[in-house]
């Protein structure tokens, strides 16, 4: 049987596509977000009754493919504690196969995970951590992110500050060169080495938002030194 964890404050805010594609789960955890994701997905790993977990945000869909897989997974005996996923990303209509979303597409995240496996680490890019093996399912997730540039400002700048405030926690300093630079080489290592022009206008648009959260999270570092 498999649980899966949603973080979010309210099923409400899920999209009906995410919802549609959880057909087969047997429970459904909406976990609250304050300020440290790998918090959450760990309460959700705690609550969750079923040995198998899959963490889903509410703008992804669980092909039918992905959903056929875990239910084999589940029913199977393995000493695997973990798999990756590759997600593909869906944006003003365009699906995005460069630049920033290239390494979760090719090479996967980790999402489903065996209870009492291992742990989520990290505020804000939260990572589960394992000693166990771990394998990629086939299948994939489709993500449907910032579907309009209002709500990408507002991600970013929310990611922004916990981001930034993690740093500080890690002790990490910025300075007026790094805010300046480095959003300039973030641009230019998505979208011209790692192709992100190939993806046309939502290929610019996707690399020149993120390199803007890099300079928002160096700006919001520096004032907080």
């Amino acid at each position: 049987m498999i649980s899966v964890v949603i973080l979010t404050p309210s099923k409400d805010l899920v999209s009906k596509r995410t919802k549609e594609s959880l057909f087969f789960a047997d429970e459904i955890l909406y976990i609250p977000v304050h300020n440290d994701f790998s918090r959450a997905r760990n309460e959700g790993l705690e609550k969750a009754q079923h040995e198998w977990i899959l963490f889903v945000d509410t703008d992804e869909e669980i092909s039918k493919k992905l959903a056929e897989e875990m239910i084999k997974v589940q029913n199977a005996t393995s000493s695997i504690g973990a798999y990756y996923i590759t997600r593909r990303d869906f944006f003003w209509g365009k699906e995005l196969k460069y630049g920033e979303t290239s390494t979760v597409r090719s090479s996967g995240i980790i999402r489903l995970v065996k209870k009492g496996s291992g742990e989520w680490v990290g505020k804000v890019h939260e990572e589960f951590k394992t000693t166990n093996k771990t394998a990629t399912l086939d299948g994939y997730i489709n993500h449907y992110p910032h579907q309009t540039i209002a709500d990408f400002l507002t991600s970013i700048n929310s990611y922004s500050t916990l981001r930034a405030d993690e740093l500080v926690n890690m002790h990490v300093r910025t300075n007026a060169i790094q805010i300046v630079f480095f959003p300039f080489g973030k641009f230019w290592y998505t979208y011209l080495l790692k192709l992100g022009f190939l993806d046309g206008a939502a290929g610019f648009v996707y690399s020149f938002m993120m390199s803007f959260h890099s300079f928002l999270v160096r700006s919001k570092l520096y004032l907080k030194q």
